[in-house]
């Protein structure tokens, strides 16, 4: 996958080498800090944070061209906004598993 993202950045910006490198490394330490939100933000129903670092997910994702995870964090934002917790406990696991597999 981390090929796919330093592909995707050089072919829609034209980031490569080092630049590319150092954003792809961005990407993983905004997804990593927000993702640890996750499960304490749920744990207190603050739905309203929960809503913005799904979307803070999702454009990351978004910005890197991880298609499937950002569709994935756009449904746990509509969940969030929604107040709906069971989705969002779903939701989170399923952005962690894809999130595995960057590293």
């Amino acid at each position: 996958m981390k090929t796919q993202i330093l592909n995707y950045l050089s072919q829609s910006f034209g980031i490569e080498g080092e630049d590319a490198l150092e954003l792809y490394n961005s990407f993983i330490a905004t997804l990593a800090e927000n993702m640890g939100k996750f499960d304490t933000l749920m744990d207190s129903a603050n739905f309203e944070e929960l809503t913005r670092t799904a979307h803070t997910v999702k454009g990351c994702a978004m910005n890197s061209g991880h298609q499937e995870m950002s569709e994935v964090a756009l449904q746990m934002e509509m969940a969030a906004k929604n107040h709906d917790c069971n989705s969002c406990k779903i939701l989170s696991v399923k952005i962690k598993e894809l999130f595995s597999m960057l590293e």
